[in-house]
């Protein structure tokens, strides 16, 4: 069973790499422009001096994005594990 579930959530994730980093960049600059208006502390436009990147927006939004994917497996493997254990 465990094999299935990791096969299924893989299966869902691998064709939407490249949509995942899109995502947070773009999540990113929308932090960023809301900081720059004010409506949120100054270091959510915070850029990383090596790299140029916004690492505050990064982090946030993966943190985010992370957490609703945690709760989303979570309740899709109960709610499948429940169906199993019914038919059994």
């Amino acid at each position: 069973m465990e094999k299935i579930c990791a096969l299924m959530i893989l299966s869902l994730a691998a064709p939407r790499e490249g949509y995942l980093p899109a995502q947070l960049t773009s999540a990113a600059y929308q932090l960023l422009g809301i900081a720059d208006l004010g409506f949120i502390p100054k270091i959510f436009g915070d850029r990383l001096k090596k790299f140029n990147t916004l690492w505050m927006g990064i982090l946030v939004s993966t943190i985010i994005f992370g957490d609703v994917v945690g709760i989303c497996i979570v309740s899709l493997a109960s709610e499948k594990i429940s169906i199993i254990e019914e038919a059994l």
